[in-house]
Protein backbone atom coordinates (compact mmCIF):
# COMPACT_ATOMS: atom_id res chain seq x y z
CA UNK A 1 0.00 0.00 0.00
CA UNK A 2 1.47 3.73 -0.85
CA UNK A 3 -0.25 7.04 0.88
CA UNK A 4 -3.57 7.21 1.29
CA UNK A 5 -6.86 6.53 -0.13
CA UNK A 6 -6.91 9.50 -2.26
CA UNK A 7 -3.86 8.01 -4.23
CA UNK A 8 -4.27 4.56 -5.06
CA UNK A 9 -7.38 3.42 -7.18
CA UNK A 10 -9.75 1.38 -5.70
CA UNK A 11 -9.22 -2.43 -7.18
CA UNK A 12 -12.36 -3.97 -6.16
CA UNK A 13 -15.05 -4.15 -3.31
CA UNK A 14 -15.52 -5.58 -0.72
CA UNK A 15 -19.13 -6.66 -0.06
CA UNK A 16 -19.15 -7.71 3.71
CA UNK A 17 -22.09 -10.79 3.70
CA UNK A 18 -21.13 -12.33 7.11
CA UNK A 19 -20.34 -10.95 10.65
CA UNK A 20 -16.39 -10.61 10.75
CA UNK A 21 -14.57 -11.66 13.58
CA UNK A 22 -12.38 -9.48 15.80
CA UNK A 23 -12.40 -7.53 19.24
CA UNK A 24 -14.72 -4.87 18.93
CA UNK A 25 -17.97 -4.78 19.89
CA UNK A 26 -20.53 -7.22 18.24
CA UNK A 27 -23.11 -4.30 17.69
CA UNK A 28 -19.91 -2.52 16.31
CA UNK A 29 -18.85 -5.30 14.09
CA UNK A 30 -22.95 -5.84 12.72
CA UNK A 31 -22.65 -2.31 11.39
CA UNK A 32 -20.38 -3.71 8.45
CA UNK A 33 -22.68 -6.61 7.21
CA UNK A 34 -24.30 -5.38 3.86
CA UNK A 35 -21.51 -2.57 3.18
CA UNK A 36 -19.34 -2.62 -0.13
CA UNK A 37 -15.87 -1.50 0.84
CA UNK A 38 -13.00 -0.33 -1.31
CA UNK A 39 -9.78 -2.38 -1.52
CA UNK A 40 -7.23 -0.16 -2.91
CA UNK A 41 -4.14 -2.80 -3.15
CA UNK A 42 -3.64 -5.59 -5.69
CA UNK A 43 -4.43 -9.42 -4.79
CA UNK A 44 -3.29 -12.01 -5.94
CA UNK A 45 -5.08 -13.29 -9.02
CA UNK A 46 -5.10 -17.35 -7.73
CA UNK A 47 -5.07 -18.42 -4.20
CA UNK A 48 -5.52 -16.85 -0.93
CA UNK A 49 -3.84 -14.33 0.41
CA UNK A 50 -2.30 -15.24 4.14
CA UNK A 51 -1.98 -11.92 6.22
CA UNK A 52 -1.66 -11.12 9.90
CA UNK A 53 -3.33 -8.42 11.67
CA UNK A 54 -3.59 -6.84 15.31
CA UNK A 55 -6.55 -7.27 17.63
CA UNK A 56 -7.91 -3.69 18.51
CA UNK A 57 -8.14 -4.14 22.43
CA UNK A 58 -5.63 -6.98 22.89
CA UNK A 59 -2.41 -5.93 20.26
CA UNK A 60 -2.23 -10.11 19.94
CA UNK A 61 -1.08 -11.03 16.12
CA UNK A 62 -4.28 -12.73 14.24
CA UNK A 63 -3.25 -14.96 11.77
CA UNK A 64 -5.86 -14.76 8.41
CA UNK A 65 -5.52 -17.37 5.77
CA UNK A 66 -6.57 -15.12 2.81
CA UNK A 67 -7.36 -11.37 3.88
CA UNK A 68 -8.50 -8.65 2.57
CA UNK A 69 -7.26 -5.32 3.46
CA UNK A 70 -9.65 -2.08 3.97
CA UNK A 71 -7.92 1.42 4.71
CA UNK A 72 -8.94 2.85 7.58
CA UNK A 73 -10.46 6.09 6.00
CA UNK A 74 -12.59 4.30 3.38
CA UNK A 75 -13.82 1.85 5.69
CA UNK A 76 -14.88 4.95 8.55
CA UNK A 77 -16.72 6.66 5.23
CA UNK A 78 -18.36 3.60 4.00
CA UNK A 79 -20.06 3.31 7.49
CA UNK A 80 -20.69 6.86 7.61
CA UNK A 81 -21.94 7.22 3.67
CA UNK A 82 -25.04 3.91 5.26
CA UNK A 83 -25.66 6.01 8.31
CA UNK A 84 -23.78 3.65 10.67
CA UNK A 85 -22.28 6.77 12.29
CA UNK A 86 -22.21 4.83 15.86
CA UNK A 87 -19.81 2.25 14.17
CA UNK A 88 -18.05 5.10 12.43
CA UNK A 89 -17.35 7.23 15.70
CA UNK A 90 -16.01 3.87 17.47
CA UNK A 91 -13.58 3.49 14.55
CA UNK A 92 -12.28 6.82 14.16
CA UNK A 93 -11.16 6.85 17.97
CA UNK A 94 -10.06 3.44 18.17
CA UNK A 95 -8.08 3.40 15.00
CA UNK A 96 -6.84 6.83 15.40
CA UNK A 97 -5.37 6.31 18.54
CA UNK A 98 -3.63 3.40 17.86
CA UNK A 99 -2.73 4.50 14.89
CA UNK A 100 -3.87 1.77 12.23
CA UNK A 101 -3.92 2.83 9.34
CA UNK A 102 -6.45 0.01 8.03
CA UNK A 103 -8.65 -2.86 8.63
CA UNK A 104 -8.24 -6.55 7.86
CA UNK A 105 -11.50 -8.82 6.79
CA UNK A 106 -11.01 -12.33 6.30
CA UNK A 107 -12.37 -13.44 2.83
CA UNK A 108 -14.42 -16.15 4.02
CA UNK A 109 -16.87 -12.96 5.68
CA UNK A 110 -18.03 -11.57 2.30
CA UNK A 111 -17.19 -11.35 -1.68
CA UNK A 112 -14.59 -9.34 -3.84
CA UNK A 113 -16.46 -7.90 -6.03
CA UNK A 114 -14.70 -6.13 -9.51
CA UNK A 115 -15.33 -2.14 -9.58
CA UNK A 116 -18.71 -2.55 -12.31
CA UNK A 117 -20.01 -5.58 -10.38
CA UNK A 118 -20.10 -3.48 -7.21
CA UNK A 119 -21.30 -0.63 -8.43
CA UNK A 120 -24.19 -2.52 -10.16
CA UNK A 121 -25.21 -4.52 -7.13
CA UNK A 122 -24.60 -1.47 -4.98
CA UNK A 123 -25.74 1.68 -7.01
CA UNK A 124 -24.51 4.29 -4.19
CA UNK A 125 -21.07 3.63 -5.25
CA UNK A 126 -21.28 5.81 -8.40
Amino acid sequence: MSGGAEEDPIRYYFAVDRLPAGEAPLEVREQWVGLALPVRHDRYVEGPEPLVGRGVKSFTARHHSDGVIVLSPDAIDALSEAGRSGAAAYWEVHLGRLGFPALLFNVSEGRLLPVQVARLLFPHLD
